[in-house]
């Protein structure tokens, strides 16, 4: 988008119908990426997008535990990367 010289950058993305996300016993966000909704507001700002990527679940092959990536970590110095969690569960706060 570019408004009066102001660039936005959007991501187009599937999203996952609220009917198919779950919070387990554990805390974990368990999706069913087969139920998608939302198919006509496919575009969100970049500066809300945040990186994810899924493990099927062992259990229930039609599910999927969602891992949110940590990308503010600068891995030409790792030492300052001590102590930060890769990967953590996503909590079930979703897009408003």
């Amino acid at each position: 988008l570019d408004y009066l010289g102001v660039k936005n950058i959007l991501f187009k993305c599937d999203w996952v119908d609220d009917r198919g996300v779950n919070v387990d016993e554990l805390g974990f966000t368990v999706v069913n990426l087969d139920r998608t909704g939302y198919k006509s507001d496919c575009f969100i700002l970049a500066s809300h997008a945040k990186q994810v990527f899924y493990v099927k679940d062992q259990l229930d092959n039609s599910k999927s535990v969602v891992c949110l990536v940590s990308s503010k970590c600068n891995y030409s110095n790792e030492a300052l990367c001590d102590g930060i969690d890769e990967y953590a569960p996503l909590s079930n706060n979703f897009p408003e």
